[in-house]
């Protein structure tokens, strides 16, 4: 998204699946964004056993990653709770791990943009005469801190939860920010 002074910068606090997932869809919309991450090592897996969502592989083929690990069931059987099975009901469903779809995304986004061990110490929103709201983020990486400026949304509307959010209105709302 560009502005009077480029495009609007972003900074994603988080990189596990939900702050990679941000970090495409608002690169894909023409932002420039960073995703910072505090674990400077290998994420920590957390299981298998999720169930792929259809919003998740538009995710993933709209932004040019690659094909996301999945295996395929299509029933799903329900244990008697007095011991032995119960019911069994056609459920058609692909399921992957916490692993592959954090890889996947890790691979699709630049890694120049996403920065490991890097924590945030806080921000602070000011109004200077004459320019529009700007943030002052400090993100420490590697012993040491950096400030990074960022023009901010100061009160923007609320937006609708999950993969739905309208980009052009979320353009709108950068461009007069």
């Amino acid at each position: 998204m560009s502005g009077a002074e480029g495009p609007l910068r972003i900074a994603v606090a988080g990189g596990s699946i939900g702050g990679l997932c941000a970090g495409l869809a608002l690169r894909g919309a023409g932002f420039d964004v960073r995703v910072y991450e505090r674990v400077s090592g290998p994420m920590e897996t957390r299981g298998a056993g999720i169930v792929v969502q259809g919003e998740l592989i538009h995710l993933l083929r709209t932004h040019g990653a690659g094909a996301l690990p999945t295996t395929h069931c299509t029933v799903r059987r329900y244990l008697s709770p007095e011991g032995g099975e119960g019911e069994v009901q056609r459920a058609p469903q692909d399921f992957t791990s916490w692993e592959a779809i954090y890889r996947t995304l890790a691979v699709a986004f630049p890694s120049d943009r996403y920065h490991r061990g890097a924590n945030a110490h806080g921000f602070c929103q000011r109004r200077r005469r004459g320019a529009g709201a700007h943030r002052r983020a400090r993100v420490g990486r590697g012993g040491r801190a950096r400030r990074h400026r960022w023009r901010a949304v100061t009160h923007p509307p609320a937006l609708p939860a999950g993969p739905e959010i309208d980009l052009r209105r979320l353009r709108r709302l950068a461009r007069h920010a």
